[in-house]
């Protein structure tokens, strides 16, 4: 909790952002930390904490905004020479992964998008979705976030 409370005062401070009429801060990110951390879509949110999708979508894309532009200075990477306790106390993984920091993976957002771009944006579930790959270490931690691509790119041209 305390986390969570020193987070919103970062983002107010260092990135702007502020109260709405509608919404105070915390609960800005809230909404915003529950869709990337449960997967939960923007109906989900809209049933959870009564705001309009319009709203959700508004608020989310500006949280997400200062996230990305504070990037610098609230993700900070762990330099740890050894290798992973995951990895290293694992016969299946050690000495073939003792190189490896992390994992990636992507994972389907729900997106609104102008009507003119939808197509683009819809995922396979048929949903308008934006896709984002997520990097992180054996701790759970992200380590990098790059998002904005349509629900239609491959994965392999979102890596590269």
């Amino acid at each position: 909790k305390q986390l969570f409370f020193i987070f919103c005062d970062v983002l107010k401070r260092e990135g702007g952002l502020e109260n709405t009429n509608n919404l105070v801060v915390e609960e800005q990110v809230a909404m915003f930390l529950i869709i990337i951390g449960k997967t939960w879509d923007q109906i989900a949110i809209y049933v959870c904490f009564q705001h309009s999708l319009e709203t959700i979508n508004r608020r989310f894309r500006c949280v997400m905004r200062i996230v990305a532009s504070l990037a610098k200075h609230i993700i900070r990477l762990f330099i740890d020479d050894d290798v992973s306790p995951h990895i290293k106390n694992n016969r299946k993984y050690y000495p073939w992964f003792k190189d490896c920091i992390g994992v990636i993976d992507e994972t389907h957002v729900s997106a609104w998008v102008p009507a003119e771009k939808t197509d683009s944006f819809r995922g396979r579930k048929s949903t308008v979705t934006q896709n984002v790959m997520c990097a992180c270490n054996y701790n759970m931690e992200f380590t990098f976030v790059y998002f904005g691509w349509e629900g239609t790119a491959n994965d392999s041209s979102i890596l590269r």
